[in-house]
C-alpha cells in the first residue's frame, strides 16, 4: 500500500536534514577534536560518505525510527506552543471570545472572512458554543485579500468598543455569499449591526493596538503552522480545514471530557 502524499511529503522535508545528521553522528568523534576539513581530505569524505549511503541502505529502519522520532518532537515541541498559546489568548482581551474565558474547553479558530470553508463550518461552532462549555476564541486572520485585512481591523475595533456588536457584524460577514472586496460593503455591514463606520474605521487604521493584534495574530499562526483556514485548535487537538460533520467537535470533546 502506497503511502499517504501528504505524509511522504513530511518524510521527505525531513530526509535532508536527517541525512546530515547522520553524517554528523558518524564521524562525531573526530568531528569534535578538530575541523571536517583538517581532517579528511575530498577523497577520504567520498569514501566516509559511500560508507553511510551502504549502511543506510542496508540498515533503511534507522531513518524510519529517527524520522518517527522527529516528527514525535515536532508534536511535542507544537504542544508546548498550544498550551502557551491558550494561556495568552485567555488573558488577551484583544482577541475575541464568545463564552467564558476559562471554560472547560476552548476552541481556537483561525478564520478570514473571505473563506468560503470557514463560512460552511460556522454553524458546527455555533452548536459546540450551544452544548458545551466551551470559549470559542476567534483569531482574525486576513490572508485572501486587502479586503479581509480591512474588515479584520474593522472587526477588532468594532469588539473594542462593543463585544456584542462585533458578533453581530461577524454573523453579517460570515453569513454573506459571495467575496467581500469592497469597503462599501463594509459600511454595509456595520451600519446593520447599529455601528459608526467611520468612527470605527478610523480607530481601525489608527489605533496601533490593532495593528499589533493583527502581527501577533499573524505571528502565532506562523508559530503554529497555520497555512490556510479554516484551521481550529481544540482542547489541544488541531483540525485543519473543513470538517465535515459537527460529530469531529464532538469526539474531541467527549476524549476531553
Amino acid at each position: 500500500m502506497s503511502a499517504h502524499p501528504s505524509y511522504c511529503s513530511r518524510l521527505g522535508r525531513k530526509f535532508a536534514p536527517l541525512a546530515l545528521s547522520v553524517l554528523t553522528l558518524w564521524g562525531g568523534v573526530s568531528a569534535a577534536q578538530a575541523a571536517p576539513s583538517e581532517v579528511f581530505n575530498a577523497e577520504e569524505k567520498a569514501a566516509i560518505e559511500q560508507i553511510v549511503r551502504e549502511y543506510l541502505v542496508s540498515h533503511p529502519e534507522i531513518l524510519v525510527d529517527t524520522a518517527r522520532a522527529l516528527e514525535e518532537a515536532q508534536q511535542q515541541m507544537q504542544q508546548e506552543l498550544i498550551t502557551t498559546a491558550i494561556d495568552e489568548l485567555r488573558a488577551n482581551d484583544m482577541v475575541p471570545v464568545r463564552g467564558n474565558r476559562d471554560a472547560k474547553h476552548y476552541l481556537i479558530e483561525f478564520y478570514d472572512v473571505n473563506c468560503g470553508y470557514c463560512k460552511v463550518v460556522r454553524p458546527y461552532t455555533h452548536r459546540l458554543a450551544q452544548e458545551e462549555d466551551v470559549a470559542i476564541f476567534y483569531i482574525e486572520f486576513p490572508i485572501l485579500s486587502e479586503t479581509s485585512v480591512k474588515a479584520a481591523a474593522i472587526g477588532l475595533a468594532l469588539y473594542q468598543q462593543d463585544p456584542q456588536k462585533y458578533f453581530d457584524y461577524q454573523e453579517q460577514v460570515m453569513s454573506y455569499q459571495g467575496k467581500i472586496d469592497s469597503e462599501e460593503q463594509l459600511r454595509v455591514f456595520i451600519t446593520q449591526v447599529g455601528g459608526d463606520y467611520d468612527k470605527i474605521a478610523t480607530k481601525a487604521m489608527t489605533d496601533i493596538k490593532i495593528q499589533r493584534a493583527l502581527r501577533a495574530n499573524m505571528a502565532l499562526g506562523q508559530n503554529l503552522g497555520v497555512h490556510g483556514t479554516p484551521y481550529f485548535i481544540l482542547d489541544g487537538e488541531v483540525i485543519r480545514g473543513a470538517i465535515k460533520d459537527y460529530s469531529v467537535f464532538a469526539d474531541i470533546i467527549k476524549r476531553h471530557q
